[in-house]
């Protein structure tokens, strides 16, 4: 993962990671991708840079919604504890700004028997959404970015910033709700039907 110098802007960030494709989450390897993410860290933030080539018209949630951001198109993120991966914190923004957080724990792989804590509040939180065409309705934009930045001291898994060379374990994830749907993940957790990403075994490995 890229060690970044603390404060740098959107653009600054875009030209500094390398993307990576967000894949079907089912392993099919024939489907394009249509979304990648960059990650990044700078010693006070973990940075997630989102690219969606989206399908509009896109399903957002009503502005009154109590509704879960994954219910529209979005993006997630899932960063599991340093010393089991089975709790992790999750991370879903959705394309009309909506958020949700949680803590999750899943030691068995399963939403028959995990353990999620909505709704956790992590602060100086900043997830920034922005999309293309600029003047036109967020349902209709055909690009869309996210970026998050995630404070290691606000987050509720207690282990604080990685040192280097660290390894720890998570995951990146585009839902489409557009003219088509699409689940797409960093590594894909091969569950289809449902389709389902928390799977802690498929996690990848984010080296700091």
């Amino acid at each position: 993962m890229a060690r970044v110098a603390p404060g740098l802007g959107v653009e600054h960030l875009r030209a500094l990671l390398l993307p990576r494709p967000l894949r079907d989450n089912g392993g099919e390897p024939d489907v394009p991708s249509r979304s990648t993410v960059a990650l990044a860290h700078d010693g006070r933030d973990l940075i997630a840079s989102f690219e969606v080539a989206s399908e509009p018209p896109l399903r957002l949630l009503p502005d009154d919604s109590e509704a879960p951001a994954h219910q529209e198109e979005c993006v997630e993120l899932f960063l599991a504890s340093a010393r089991d991966p089975s709790r992790y914190f999750e991370i879903v923004a959705g394309v009309s700004g909506a958020l949700y957080t949680a803590m999750v724990f899943n030691p068995e792989g399963s939403r028959a028997t995990w353990h999620v804590t909505p709704d956790v509040s992590v602060p100086a939180l900043s997830v920034v959404v922005s999309g293309e065409p600029g003047a036109a309705p967020r349902s209709s934009w055909q690009r869309w970015s996210c970026v998050m930045r995630i404070p290691w001291a606000g987050l509720p898994l207690a282990h604080g910033a990685p040192a280097p060379g660290e390894r720890r374990r998570g995951n990146c994830f585009h839902i489409g709700r557009g003219s088509a749907t699409r689940y797409e993940a960093l590594s894909p957790t091969l569950r289809v039907a449902p389709p389902d990403f928390h799977v802690p075994d498929r996690f990848a490995v984010f080296r700091f």
